[in-house]
């Protein structure tokens, strides 16, 4: 092996042990306002690749559909961080408020959903929860190049269906519109 790719295997380990040396000193508060800064950055990505005008203009089965999205992203990174299910469920609902324009209350009720969906394994939200998933490991690894297609096309895809029309997928697969019965 050349020395150069060992030289920078080892800088990357360095980095990797001086990075969770970090995260440990960190306190619970600490962990809670940083995972929260990380959500509402991936969310605000989303949002701008979706576009604040057609997400106003999304349906009640479309903006569900974003939520699940948003939450399998955060849903990737948050076991990392070593909180309590009462500090993600304020994180998501935080997220769902100050990005997704929910009420207070409706914030709430996403994210219970979600949190119900997650566990059930015939919810047809999973597939989407597992492309959010995909959506915040592309967009973690590379911010620029990140667009949201998955998301966007999945919203155009719902355009015009009926109340049971939504979207099915499984993580790196394409999405499909399925009825859900």
């Amino acid at each position: 092996m050349p020395f150069e790719v060992l030289v920078t295997i080892g800088t990357m380990v360095a980095v990797l042990i001086g990075l969770q040396w970090a995260f440990r000193k960190m306190t619970a508060p600490d962990r809670a306002t940083a995972a929260l800064q990380l959500a509402k950055s991936f969310c605000v990505d989303v949002v701008r690749h979706i576009g604040k005008g057609e997400l106003a203009r999304c349906s009640a089965e479309q903006r569900q559909i974003v939520s699940a999205y948003v939450f399998g992203g955060i849903g990737t990174f948050i076991p990392m961080w070593r909180l309590n299910s009462a500090q993600v469920s304020s994180i998501v609902t935080a997220v769902y408020e100050d990005c997704l324009g929910y009420s207070g209350d409706e914030s709430v009720a996403r994210s219970r959903a979600v949190f119900l969906a997650a566990e059930d394994p015939t919810s047809h939200l999973n597939g989407i929860i597992g492309q959010g998933a995909d959506g915040f490991l592309a967009w973690q690894k590379n911010r620029k190049t990140f667009e949201a297609t998955d998301i966007r096309e999945a919203i155009g895809r719902m355009q015009g269906g009926s109340q049971s029309d939504f979207v099915s997928a499984t993580p790196n697969t394409s999405l499909e519109r399925t009825r859900d019965v």
